[in-house]
């Protein structure tokens, strides 16, 4: 009567079905049943699915794929940040690299000892123009800025008003802001107070120092790195500053210290000039300062500086183009 099938004996072409089903690897069998024959051709991905996986795995690397060839994959999906790209340590909870600091300490090691007599002289100008002590390591603390520092000083001695010590010190620091615009794309994954902090502590020698690193081993700690360079400079300015405070204090006015400054200064101006451009700059700038020295106010000096600039701006932009490698 046809009860076979009710009383539990499998239907042949169902039970046909399910052995095919499990012979097939990527065949899915469901409660009532597998699904039809054709499910298993598509357990296996046509040529349109795979070179539209293909485009996501160019897309996302790290994204799994259907194939039964690929190798395991990690579940979440990563999308390249290009260069720079953070290290894995550069995250807001990393960790402290002792090596990477060392290292640091150790390249700027052969800059300190130019770095000693240059605060010792910073203490000194500031003991000759009136300061104590304690003020002479204030200033060195709040402005951290060796040429600013003995710029505002050379202004003080020669009663500059404020709005132009303030002026004069912006355009001598405004490198500053260069320097870390450049370094800003390599620090991106650090916390913006940490940041904030390492720039307190940017010299010409950390930013260096560290872009050249930063460059040279782009997976390397960064931030380690550049407190190994920075934190023994700050560290050695202030030292030598409330030394040559101390000292300065103590050396008969007849020496007359304060002459260290444009001394020091030209020490500073020298290297720097290496080309036609530099050269048009200072001229133009010491010579209008010169002749503008009777102005009130110091007023001189930061017009100097413009023309200075202008100067070798235009000259720069007058200068020929560089022949290329193809012209004969």
């Amino acid at each position: 009567m046809g009860t076979g099938a009710e009383g539990g004996s499998a239907d042949p072409p169902h039970a046909a079905r399910r052995a095919g089903a499990l012979r097939c690897p990527g065949t899915v069998v469901a409660e009532s049943g597998p699904y039809p024959p054709h499910s298993a051709e598509r357990a296996v991905p046509s040529a349109r699915v795979r070179l539209h996986e293909l485009r996501l795995a160019q897309a996302y690397p790290g994204a799994r794929t259907s194939a039964p060839d690929a190798s395991p994959a990690p579940l979440h999906r990563t999308r390249s940040v290009g260069p720079p790209g953070p290290p894995a340590w550069d995250t807001p909870r990393m960790a402290f690299s002792r090596d990477a600091y060392l290292r640091g300490f150790r390249d700027v090691a052969p800059m300190m000892l130019g770095v000693a007599p240059f605060g010792t002289i910073a203490g000194a100008s500031a003991a000759s123009v009136g300061l104590s002590p304690l003020e002479a390591v204030g200033l060195s603390v709040v402005v951290f800025a060796g040429a600013s520092q003995l710029a505002a000083l050379a202004l003080l001695a020669q009663g500059a008003g404020v709005a132009v010590i303030l002026a004069t010190t912006f355009m001598v620091n405004l490198r500053m802001a260069m320097y870390s615009a450049s370094l800003a794309p390599w620090m991106r994954a650090i916390p913006r107070p940490v940041r904030a902090g390492l720039a307190y502590l940017m010299t010409d020698q950390a930013y260096a120092f560290s872009i050249l690193r930063f460059r040279r081993a782009p997976d390397a700690p960064r931030r380690d790195y550049y407190l190994g360079v920075a934190t023994p400079l700050w560290v050695l300015w202030q030292a030598t500053t409330l030394l040559g405070a101390l000292l300065g204090a103590q050396v008969p006015p007849a020496w007359q210290l304060e002459f260290a400054i444009p001394l020091t200064f030209l020490a500073m101006l020298a290297p720097a000039v290496r080309d036609r451009p530099g050269l048009v700059a200072a001229v133009v700038g010491g010579g209008a300062a010169l002749a503008l020295d009777g102005l009130p106010h110091n007023l001189g000096l930061v017009i100097g500086a413009v023309l200075g600039i202008a100067a070798g701006t235009a000259a720069d932009a007058a200068r020929p183009p560089a022949p290329t490698e193809g012209a004969a």
